[in-house]
């Protein structure tokens, strides 16, 4: 058979032939390692004239075999399997690296994924070799076979091929033969297939073996002792410990599982596991799934259920089917005599087998709940993309009944326990909207489960119109109203499917949604939920549709407009947004408005909105100047819109829906404009600002015209007076802008009054003039930056951020404005150091890059403690060392550093707070390539100063030990110069305080025996004679929690 889908990793192989004399090509049993490794080998070898030689290990010296074989007068190209088995690696190591050969000697080695890290610590030393991970076909590959070379495109036949395949494409292939000549019961129950595969490797097992692979198989890993469960099983069935270790060698040897140093053993082969999952089961039945689950669960939940699922979906037949459902009906009948827990394990795992008995439980358990009930609010309740969502696990155990014959049962059950315990409202929301909502598959039973839940729920408010039955209602009608749907699912164990999905237009589907519109008017009728219904109805159209779903928005039109005519007015804004929006859906869909529906074209206060709200920039986005246009048509409505329709404007914006209809920008955009516009006609200007600013100047953000306006006519003062008649949020900001505006020749002993008024304000409603502005009014009245300073810092103690805005453009202004700043403060640099403080409560960010901080401290170092114990107060991040790390700028660094971290030696912080904000201080400095250099030079003069004194140096090096290995090696080096003492280098760390990884944890403890290594070598003389002995009690102390830990990650496959 070709190689298929792997035309990518040869390229990569055969490339990296050409180029490199070493290479790893490691990945799981069972993928293609060795046929692809040939297959390169083969087309290099060709293409160079080249030799070729395949070595497979069986123990023997290879060497005469590689002297007789190899071609001294060419290239050669060597192939080594399972290269970890072999002895004498190191032998064709020093061949190929032998630079004096006239011709080159290429290895390319195979390694299983578990052996990689021994290899990789055998020849690291000789060679660093280029390493390739291969991995399992892809889904997406196998898939593209399958359609591409046998025309297959049903996707419910390709689901079913890819989960017998698993990354096998000769598994694939055949399957593909079969459904091609039409053998669809061969896929089915692919027996056949796996037997014509695995019967040459299964003949050549004895009994035993077959039951230890099989063991092995179903448990995935098992650590070979004594206590092992599969090594107990075993023993039941007459197999001995020393056998069952003994035939886990044989297996390896096999190539069945992948054994770690007769530690452990594990399968890797999923397709070979998959046949001998159904060889213990199905075929010998030498243990039986009842025993199974009798011995191991819930220990073992995970692989019982894995493997009864592959069971039945692999090899499924009628029999196979009523034996499995027998044995666990047979498990049922141990387990329901256990503990509550172990109960609801079992029904959470095998429910779709004995329903009626686990509802049973699952009604039993809702009515020992204790009866609560929280208030239920729309707005709080969304779907989650938490898959572990649910909080109450008995409604999360009724979510997966839908496909179940007794769905009905489930869904009294659900709302049994809403009308017993609501405590957590989102999990019915979820339940009824999400889970039990539409499916990409729920077309196959005609949409029968969607049409029984929107009919219960429909009873159910009828019956009982509450703020619970109405919650399931509106749930239901949110989520499943839409015209696309998305989900995801797991195709393999690497593959995540994510499926978008539309409805058909078919009479099921209009059905359950012309019953969604019967539920929203009930909840529009009743005065208790018509809010709840507003919220439907305000995005009920507003959804995107295609033109596949233009049936379906014509029947949902059509529906909606027979029952909501009667109630709907062009009058009401809210009702506008509704016919709005069922005027582009119309529009968009190519569909008649219904002639029983008011429009909201009639509403002309509704139209003028529509213009300030509309997305101009996509409106006008063919144009070169889409401000332009926007600018032109805010003129054409400000020549056609009078002052009553204005007012009317107004208090439409100042309240719902209007005032928080989500086009902010837009709308406050738009009335910036209507003010530029109006600005030349003072009459009417001034007519619409008084109107405005009565209704509360809805949008005020965004109105700097209204202002500039206001000042143009009236003048600053009389503005300021203009403004203070009005109650509006935003007053505030603006006479803070009119302050902002005044130019210096205006400012006078009035300004300044005005603007210090603020003392009599309270804290909330200030906002700071410009530090510009003050350093102007400052040049007219030289106490009034101190004093205004000083009122905000009595301000700023509840409202910190009045002080990170005022003193912001400090710290990133000419060197003159801040040292303004401290002259004007020179007599009380601790008032000024305290409005620094108070400033990084309002903003930890405001001085990012710590310039005003270096003057501040430059001036006055006694203020570098006071910033220290801010920073690492719960407050702020650990991370946030920003400000320090300017200190390595002053020429004076050396002193401000030891200042710093003596602070944060004694800050009054739970001590391993202190040292994370030291760790990332230190690392942060190094990685700046400005600052590294003196970091080493300040830590080399700091541990000499002070290396007997272990306070500091215990600090220093909790902090160090986290920081990089090379720094942390010197520092330590340094230290034991400095200080002889055992008995103090014995009290310092050697390793990190924390670390984390991904993937294995083997490359991180090899670092840090390598860090051991080289501090014990640089440990010179018989001063330190103790020193190394220490450390080599850590060398193997960590050796042997390698040891552990590789044993562990050989077991756990994640």
């Amino acid at each position: 058979m070709p190689l298929l889908g792997r035309d990518d990793d040869l390229s990569t192989l055969t490339n990296a032939l050409s180029t490199e004399n070493v290479i790893v090509l490691s990945g799981a049993s069972g993928i293609g390692k060795t046929r692809l490794a040939i297959e390169a080998a083969q087309r290099y070898a060709s293409s160079h004239n080249a030799n070729m030689l395949v070595i497979k290990s069986n123990g023997e010296s290879i060497y005469s075999d590689c002297s007789s074989y190899i071609d001294s007068d060419k290239e050669n190209i060597i192939v080594v399997d399972d290269a970890n088995e072999l002895v004498q690696i190191r032998h064709l190591l020093s061949l190929a690296l032998d630079n004096e050969r006239p011709f080159a000697i290429k290895l390319l080695l195979t390694v299983r994924d578990y052996a990689k890290q021994s290899l990789f610590s055998a020849i690291d030393q000789i060679a660093k070799p280029h390493i390739i991970e291969l991995q399992s076909l892809s889904s997406e590959n196998i898939e593209k076979i399958l359609k591409e070379i046998f025309q297959i495109a049903n996707c419910d036949i390709l689901d079913q091929i890819l989960s017998i395949a698993k990354g096998n494409a000769r598994l694939a292939v055949m399957a593909a033969n079969c459904v091609k000549a039409k053998e669809f019961s061969s896929i089915r129950n692919a027996i056949d297939l796996f037997n014509g595969y695995y019967t040459p490797i299964i003949s050549e097992l004895d009994r035993q073996e077959l039951l230890v692979a099989s063991l092995v198989a179903l448990f995935d890993a098992v650590s070979l002792t004594e206590s092992a469960l599969p090594v107990i099983i075993a023993e039941k069935k007459g197999i001995s410990y020393p056998q069952f270790v003994e035939h886990c060698k044989v297996l390896h040897r096999k190539e069945v599982v992948n054994l770690l140093d007769n530690r452990a053993v594990r399968f890797d082969n999923q397709n070979l596991r998959d046949y001998l999952l159904n060889y213990i089961f199905y075929q010998e039945k030498s243990i039986t799934p009842s025993e199974i689950i009798d011995l191991a669960f819930p220990k073992y939940r995970t692989r019982i259920i894995f493997a009864l699922t592959t069971l039945l979906h692999l090899f499924n037949s009628p029999e196979n089917v009523a034996y499995i459902e027998g044995e666990i009906r047979n498990a049922w009948s141990i387990i329901k005599h256990r503990d509550d827990e172990s109960q609801k394990c079992f029904v959470e795992s095998f429910s779709s087998v004995i329903p009626d008995e686990s509802l049973l439980f699952i009604k039993q358990q809702i009515d020992a709940l204790q009866e609560y009930h929280s208030l239920i609010s729309v707005e709080k309740h969304r779907i989650s993309p938490n898959p572990n969502r649910y909080y109450s696990e008995w409604i999360k155990l009724l979510s997966s009944f839908k496909e179940y014959d007794c769905f009905e049962d489930a869904i009294a059950l659900a709302i049994r326990h809403l009308e017993r315990n609501s405590e957590h409202p989102t999990d019915f929301y979820i339940l009824f909207g999400d889970t039990w909502g539409f499916e990409y598959r729920s077309a196959r039973n005609r949409y029968k489960n969607e049409s029984l839940l929107i009919d219960k729920l429909l009873d159910y408010y009828r019956t009982l119109p509450s703020d619970r039955s109405a919650l399931c209602l509106y749930s239901f009608i949110k989520e499943n109203m839409q015209y696309s749907f998305s989900c995801t699912e797991e195709t393999d164990e690497r593959t995540i499917r994510f499926i978008t999905f539309h409805l058909p237009a078919c009479e099921e589907v209009y059905n359950i949604r012309h019953k969604c519109l019967e539920g929203l008017f009930l909840l529009y009728a009743s005065p208790l939920h018509q809010k709840w219904a507003d919220q439907l109805l305000s995005g009920l159209f507003n959804t995107h549709s295609s033109d596949e779903d233009a049936e379906i928005v014509q029947r949902d039109i059509e529906a909606f407009s027979k029952m909501f005519s009667s109630s709907l007015s062009a009058t009401n804004m809210s009702h506008c947004n509704y016919l709005r929006q069922i005027h582009h859906a119309c529009k968009d869909s190519n569909i008649p408005y219904p002639a029983n529906l008011p429009k909201h074209t009639e509403n002309r206060i509704y139209l003028i909105y529509t213009i300030l709200s509309e997305n101009y920039i996509y409106k006008y986005r063919n144009s070169d100047d889409a401000d332009a246009l926007r600018l032109k048509d805010i003129e054409e409505l400000c020549s056609t819109t009078t002052t009553s329709e204005f007012d009317q404007l107004w208090q439409a914006l100042s309240t719902a829906p209007l005032d928080a209809c989500g086009n902010d920008w837009e709308i406050g955009n738009g009335i910036n404009l209507i003010f530029l516009c109006l600005k030349e006609k003072r009459e009417k200007f001034f007519d619409c600002a008084n109107s405005y600013l009565a209704h509360k100047a809805p949008f005020a953000l965004y109105c700097d015209t209204l202002i500039d306006g206001l000042i143009s006519y009236l003048g600053f003062e009389e503005s300021e007076r203009f403004l203070n008649t009005f109650d509006f949020d935003y007053r505030r900001h603006w006479i803070t802008k009119i302050y902002n505006q005044i130019p210096s020749d205006q400012i006078d002993e009035s300004v300044c009054s005005r603007i210090l008024s603020i003392k009599d304000q309270p804290p909330e409603s200030i906002v700071p003039i410009h530090y510009e502005t003050a350093q102007r009014v400052n040049a007219f009245e030289s106490t009034f930056l101190k004093e205004y300073l000083l009122i905000l810092i009595e301000k700023a103690n509840s409202h910190p951020a009045l002080l990170s805005n005022f003193l912001r453009p400090l710290t990133h202004k000419a060197k003159q404005s801040t040292t303004e700043l401290l002259h004007i403060f020179e007599q009380s640099l601790d008032t000024l150091c305290n409005a620094y403080i108070l400033a990084l409560r309002g903003d930890l960010h405001f001085d990012y890059a710590g310039d005003l901080f270096l003057a501040l401290v430059e001036k006055y170092s006694a203020f570098i403690p006071t910033v220290v114990s801010e920073l690492v107060t719960e407050r702020h991040s650990t991370s946030d060392t920003g400000l320090l790390n300017a200190l390595w700028r002053s020429t004076n660094y050396a002193k401000l550093i030891t200042i710093a971290m003596d602070a944060l030696q004694t800050a009054d912080v739970y001590s391993y707070y202190a040292e994370v904000f030291g760790h990332h201080f230190m690392s942060k400095s190094l990685e700046n390539k400005n600052h590294a250099p003196k970091v080493k030079i300040w830590l080399n003069e700091h541990i000499s100063e002070f290396g007997k004194d272990m306070s500091r140096m215990k600090f220093l090096f909790n902090i160090l030990c986290n920081c990089q290995k090379d720094i942390f090696l010197q520092g330590l080096v340094s230290f034991c110069h400095v200080n002889k003492s055992f008995d103090d280098f014995k009290s310092l760390r050697l390793t990190e305080t924390s670390r984390s990884w991904s993937g294995s944890e083997i490359p991180l403890i090899d670092k840090q025996l390598d860090f051991l290594d080289n501090l014990r070598a640089q440990l010179i003389g018989i001063d330190y004679a103790e020193h190394r002995a220490w450390i080599s009690e850590w060398i193997q102390s960590a050796r042997n929690y390698r040891s552990r830990i590789e044993a562990e990650e050989f077991m756990d496959r994640t």
